[in-house]
């Protein structure tokens, strides 16, 4: 949505209460994530065996930060500052989908039908489309190759005016973050997955897309997105510094991706642990043992 089509007129500069109070629903937002909610818990009921509440919350909280996303004052502020638009996009892309592809949907929706329905699920992971998608290059390719091609292109300028071309941006940005998520988080049966050690090379990887950005703008005296100058000018900020601070933001998107990498790869590390003692107390059989209950749900 543009600015000229906002009903709040914000005076003066972001504040945390702002951000929280000006709401906007738009049932474009609204309606998605409640049919998302209400057929994931429809799943939870059908399922035969309990579902883990980690999972469910994770789902959750996924869509909540979906909504706050694009329905708060995070939304009304990112039509008009550069760097509330690079905070809207991080939530969406190192929050909420990481959120949403913990909540294993495609593992509820497997476990909670069967069938023909059940033979249509898997016909669909299983079809070419879905296996290409599927592939860790793939996914990673589609989620960097966005982030980074739309922030540097005259893409974002233009999305800032047309209200469609934004809303797409948005799928976009979530759609690809969730492919790219779901091969870190593994819990959903993709029919091609990582290791632990490629999951750590997978997202080191990803890392330099944020900083691609923040460095493209930081550049002094240039103005990347001139459809912020006006309205950042009306807010009492002045739009170079406005992009300065998006650009140190994308370098703080840079570092929760590097501290989620450490917390990875310090998981991997404690499991192979837990391994070797099992092999040590109870025999190489142990291992087998050990390995399954990460696959289960």
């Amino acid at each position: 949505m543009t600015v000229s089509d906002r009903s709040i007129f914000v005076i003066g500069a972001p504040s945390f209460n702002a951000l929280a109070t000006s709401w906007q629903p738009a049932p474009l937002v609204l309606a998605p994530a409640l049919f998302a909610g209400g057929l994931y818990a429809l799943g939870i009921v059908r399922r035969s065996r309990p579902w883990p509440a980690r999972r469910s919350l994770a789902f959750a909280f996924g869509l909540v930060a979906v909504v706050f996303a694009l329905d708060s004052g995070l939304d009304v502020y990112a039509d008009r500052l550069a760097s509330i638009h690079m905070v809207q996009h991080l939530v969406l892309t190192i929050i909420a989908a990481p959120l949403l592809a913990a909540g294993a949907p495609l593992r509820l929706a497997l476990g909670a039908t069967g069938g023909a329905t059940r033979a249509g699920i898997v016909r669909v992971l299983a079809s070419p489309p879905a296996r290409t998608l599927s592939r860790p290059l793939t996914s990673w390719i589609l989620f960097v190759g966005l982030m980074v091609g739309w922030q540097v292109s005259p893409l974002y300028d233009l999305s800032l005016r047309h209200p469609l071309l934004h809303d797409l941006e948005h799928v976009l940005l979530l759609g690809t973050a969730m492919l790219f998520w779901a091969q870190v988080v593994g819990v959903d049966p993709l029919p091609h997955s990582l290791g632990a050690v490629g999951r750590l090379l997978y997202l080191l990887a990803a890392m330099p897309a944020m900083s691609v950005i923040g460095v493209w703008l930081l550049v002094p005296g240039t103005l990347r997105y001139p459809a912020y100058a006006a309205f950042a000018q009306a807010l009492g900020v002045s739009p170079l510094r406005d992009q300065h601070l998006a650009g140190m933001i994308m370098w703080g998107g840079d570092a929760v991706l590097g501290a989620i990498t450490l917390l990875i790869a310090c998981r991997a590390l404690l499991g192979d642990e837990r391994r070797a003692a099992a092999r040590d107390a109870y025999g190489e059989a142990a291992d087998g043992v050990v390995a399954l209950p990460g696959v289960a749900p």
